[in-house]
């Protein structure tokens, strides 16, 4: 729930500074959004889920996306803050 929580409101923050790349980071959240989903229903449905598969979903998620796609978009609202 948290993850679609966070990703609406990035999106919906993306979306009103008209962020030219919205569409590819909401297909980048879905993908994510879709992994976490599935781990979930694994683990609550009493399948094995390694610890260690979490971690790597999550590690690599915050290396990846976060230092990455987020970066641009962190690079993105800089530039239309200066130019206010």
């Amino acid at each position: 729930d948290y993850v679609r929580f966070h990703f609406d409101e990035e999106e919906k923050y993306m979306r009103e500074t008209n962020y030219p790349d919205l569409s590819s980071h909401e297909e980048i959240h879905a993908k994510f959004y879709d992994q976490t989903k599935c781990l979930y229903n694994d683990v609550m449905g009493g399948k094995l889920v390694l610890n260690t598969e979490i971690m790597n979903t999550l590690t690599n998620w915050l290396q990846d996306h976060i230092l990455n796609e987020d970066k641009k978009y962190s690079v993105f609202v800089a530039s239309v803050d200066r130019q206010k």
